[in-house]
């Protein structure tokens, strides 16, 4: 993956920052173990269910949506990150590797009609942009062999951010009765903020200058 270096220093050590925050959690590590050991998936705060494998991401065993939400914004991430951390088991990044590859494998070339909620959910797109390349980082960062040899993954990755981050550029991608908040206000506090803090800056495609310039004044929501 072709990661450009850090330009400014304050979102260099945002970045860190971040990394350090979830691969550095107890609770994150507990909760990634109980994942890759015990086969149980606990999207905190919910309660666990029985993992059976990567694959049906619009599965709703406790029938409601906010974990079905977090499912798709691959929230689990940052647990396997932090076990990872604390174990330094390359076996934990073959199973982020898995679940990353089959969702993307599975919604990378769908779109907005697709009829499941939270494939292109504004606010589940935002997130998982902000997963994926955190995960990334976080493989230069702490598990550069592995990295080095599952290339192909973060060159996919760079590429699943480009779709991510064209559609969270867009005005009409975001809910505005949801949000009663100018859509590109919801943009640029998503890209400044959170996700934005990675997809808009420092992978080396053009249009990531194009993502951060500021909307124009006066720009209407839509109807």
């Amino acid at each position: 993956m072709n990661l450009k270096k850090m330009g400014a220093a304050e979102l260099e050590r945002c970045v860190q920052k971040k990394l350090q925050q979830l691969s550095n959690h107890s609770g994150n590590k507990a909760l990634g173990e109980k994942l890759v050991v015990n086969q149980q998936l606990e999207l905190a705060p919910f309660k666990a269910i029985p993992f059976s494998g990567w694959g049906d991401w619009e599965q709703d065993p406790l029938n409601n949506r906010s974990w079905q939400w977090r499912l798709n914004w691959l929230s689990f991430l940052s647990y396997l990150m932090a076990y990872h951390r604390a174990s330094g088991d390359e076996a934990v990044l073959d199973f982020s590797r898995e679940a990353i590859q089959s969702w993307l494998d599975t919604y990378l070339e769908t779109d907005t009609s697709y009829p499941f909620e939270f494939i292109w959910h504004d606010h589940a797109t935002a997130l998982r942009a902000e997963q994926l390349v955190l995960f990334a980082y976080y493989c230069r960062e702490h598990a550069p062999e592995w990295a080095s040899k599952h290339a192909e993954l973060l060159t996919y990755l760079e590429q699943a951010l480009v779709v991510h981050g064209e559609w969270l550029v867009k005005d009409s991608f975001y809910s505005y009765k949801a949000n009663q908040v100018e859509p590109s206000q919801v943009l640029r506090v998503i890209f400044k903020g959170r996700s934005g803090l990675c997809v808009t800056t420092r992978f080396s495609f053009a249009l990531a200058e194009e993502w951060v310039a500021p909307a124009p004044s006066g720009t209407p929501p839509p109807e």
